[in-house]
């Protein structure tokens, strides 16, 4: 079984350190919640829901020490990881005000940012960003990445929205899933 670890651990931080940058760290467990074809994509383990869970009770084991013991439940085609607070401070430990997320949320929370601003932060972490509109897209206007996956390699797609910005998203994975 290859499993990337990595790849989901790096996912379940990266998601923490976006509430934390939006709510801050309140000291409780978090809930994140994946759909079995994001896990399967992120273990690198067919999608198959016996492969993922004994995929993920490895991931879990690989990550205790950094986030705690977490404890995970399937229901209804997804799975609830709960981070134990530990993971929270974990993740709050390292946060700092020029993560590339903390600067984003900040700016887009300025409710005067233009898509313009926000493509000008993504240009400022990396010579490597790959910016198009969505012309044929209700949803979105933007699709904004960071070609070589740092400082993430979410797939941002942000809309205007009557002069506020905000934004989506996703793994690459889940990305080409929904088929934007």
């Amino acid at each position: 079984m290859d499993m990337q670890f990595e790849f989901l651990e790096q996912n379940v931080i990266e998601v923490m350190e976006e509430q934390q940058a939006k709510l801050g760290f309140d000291g409780n467990a978090v809930y994140l919640f994946y759909p079995l074809s994001s896990l399967a994509a992120l273990l690198g383990v067919s999608p198959d829901e016996e492969e993922i869970l004994r995929a993920l009770a490895g991931f879990c084991a690989h990550v205790r020490e950094r986030l705690g013991q977490i404890a995970y439940v399937l229901k209804e085609g997804r799975v609830s990881l709960e981070i134990p607070p530990e993971g929270g401070a974990y993740v709050q430990a390292q946060m700092n005000e020029e993560k590339f997320i903390v600067r984003l949320i900040k700016l887009i929370g300025t409710h005067h940012a233009r898509i313009e601003d926000v493509i000008a932060l993504f240009k400022a972490y990396s010579d490597c960003v790959h910016a198009e509109r969505m012309p044929q897209n209700e949803e979105f206007d933007w699709l904004v990445y960071f070609e070589d996956g740092k400082p993430d390699a979410f797939f941002y797609c942000l809309k205007d929205d009557m002069g506020h910005v905000t934004y989506h998203r996703f793994t690459r994975e889940d990305y080409e899933a929904f088929g934007f």
